[in-house]
């Protein structure tokens, strides 16, 4: 109290007699900083008590949840709304006793009228919210599921109240603003019990093509991964510039999509190109046909015999 009214003379000694009031006000404001000092200690630890009991309500709703749903967003998101309505409540409660209950119901009061400013401001924030809302109680993918949104594709980890957590293939952690997800398609390869692969392969024009057709499809039908319903398709697709190419279709069990799954494709392409060996099928080169003349004319051709010399 000394330090203060010590500062306040020497700062009033330089800014005239009048301004000698600086003391006086000073010391009325810790006065009344002293008073208050027992409601401040008083709200702090109202405010660190609700944090903690915030804290544990909303992990003990999100555990008792998970226990008795099968589903993994809705309880961490009720577990997190719940938390936070109790942070809001304590910091009312801390106001209250600070004595600025009043401020507090007036802002509350007058809400709907600054709505509009608050609104623009935070737009995103608001925005984001509302549709993890929408996410929670209704959404396309599960934690775990493997989906595709905005050019990423990843396993969903986690879905909070204003982005999307996922894990790339290649081990990178993308957040998607929940609105994103809202307003654009997502593609989920987890939803869907089987997924289908594709891939072409082309033959000679010499071939023959029903040996070619058969022998792919042993392949499929002795690898234990590929489903026999649906049904495997092997198809001539279309002629191609130096080969007749032929369409392999083919599902799998998905359940969850991992690099495994992409390994069976690969495995499929490899034991074709056994089977091709083994029948004497080749698959061709890109060739390249140049045709420089009218095959309906002669070549023009200029001999000219050269003389030697003696």
């Amino acid at each position: 109290m000394s330090l203060i009214l010590y500062l306040a003379s020497v700062f009033s000694l330089f800014q005239g007699k009048d301004d000698k009031d600086y003391v006086g006000l000073l010391a009325s404001y810790w006065e009344r900083f002293l008073n208050s000092l027992p409601q401040i200690v008083i709200a702090l630890i109202v405010i660190i008590v609700f944090f903690i009991i915030a804290g544990l309500a909303g992990r003990t709703l999100k555990r008792n949840l998970l226990k008795r749903m099968e589903d993994q967003l809705l309880p961490v998101f009720l577990g997190r709304i719940l938390r936070w309505t109790i942070i809001l409540i304590g910091l009312f409660i801390a106001v209250n006793v600070l004595g600025y209950g009043g401020v507090a119901s007036g802002l509350l009061a007058g809400l709907g009228a600054s709505a509009l400013i608050v609104g623009f401001a935070f737009k995103d924030i608001g925005e984001n919210f509302l549709a993890g809302v929408i996410l929670a109680f209704n959404r396309p993918f599960d934690i775990g599921d493997v989906i595709v949104s905005q050019d990423y594709t990843g396993t969903v980890k986690e879905v909070d109240m204003r982005v999307t957590t996922i894990k790339t293939f290649d081990g990178n952690d993308v957040f998607i603003p929940n609105s994103m997800i809202i307003k654009n398609p997502v593609l989920n390869y987890t939803m869907e019990p089987t997924r289908r692969h594709e891939f072409i392969v082309g033959v000679e024009y010499a071939s023959d093509l029903g040996k070619a057709v058969q022998a792919v499809r042993s392949v499929l039908q002795d690898n234990k991964e590929v489903l026999d319903d649906p049904a495997p398709d092997v198809i001539l697709n279309d002629f191609g510039s130096s080969s007749i190419n032929i369409m392999v279709r083919f599902w799998v069990n998905n359940g969850y999509l991992t690099r495994s799954q992409f390994d069976v494709k690969s495995d499929v392409i490899k034991e074709v190109k056994e089977k091709f060996d083994a029948e004497g099928i080749d698959i061709p080169f890109d060739i390249l046909q140049l045709q420089i003349h009218d095959k309906n004319q002669p070549i023009p051709l200029d001999v000219t015999k050269k003389e030697s010399k003696k």
